[in-house]
């Protein structure tokens, strides 16, 4: 299997690396499965601000 197309990564690194301080962000989905929620704790956890 060719790994260079997987685009799979750790809530961590994708927050890091793709939400910087000042961007407009919507968080939306599975709200029963709390899934976003978690997104938005790694953003609190890595003290991006709005």
């Amino acid at each position: 299997m060719n790994n260079s197309n997987n685009k799979i990564q750790a809530l961590k690194q994708a927050v890091k690396a793709y939400i910087k301080d000042g961007d407009h962000i919507s968080i939306g989905g599975y709200t029963i499965s709390r899934n976003p929620m978690a997104c938005v704790h790694e953003i609190i956890r890595q003290k991006i601000k709005g």
